[in-house]
């Protein structure tokens, strides 16, 4: 049995992998073929590591998801904060269509609504982490 792999030439990652009875005669454009030292069970994706393809540690995928996840919380802090941002439009216009500033408070929310991604703890915010809706 032969374990196959494509690989992302962008990321140098694996995106697929698979088994054949015997090697193909010709490979692919970015499949390789996983050397049977390479074939790990605990991981099971590759990278390709100059032209040999190895797999990927433990610790290696340990921080690729740590990585993921703090990309899917920074999404996820962006859209509420979008949201949050987009419900206070309405003090914004008004104001405008009235002719006067923007009243402190509100302005000092949305400021502070558009600086959460330089917060210490960006992007694992805490519900006391946002700032409050003026009265």
């Amino acid at each position: 049995m032969i374990t196959l792999v494509q690989i992302d030439p962008a990321t140098k990652q694996s995106v697929a992998s698979w088994c054949v009875e015997k090697k193909p005669k010709k490979l692919d454009a970015n499949v390789y073929v996983i050397p049977e030292k390479e074939l790990k069970v605990e991981t099971g994706i590759y990278k390709l590591d100059g032209s040999t393809i190895k797999a990927l540690s433990v610790a290696e995928l340990t921080t690729m998801t740590k990585a993921m996840e703090q990309t899917s919380m920074a999404a996820d802090c962006r859209m509420q904060r979008n949201f949050r941002l987009s419900e206070s439009d309405w003090v914004v216009t008004k104001s405008l269509e009235k002719g006067e500033a923007v009243p402190k408070a509100w302005s000092d929310y949305r400021t502070a609504l558009r600086d959460l991604p330089t917060h210490a703890k960006w992007p694992e915010l805490q519900e006391a982490d946002w700032p409050v809706v003026p009265s």
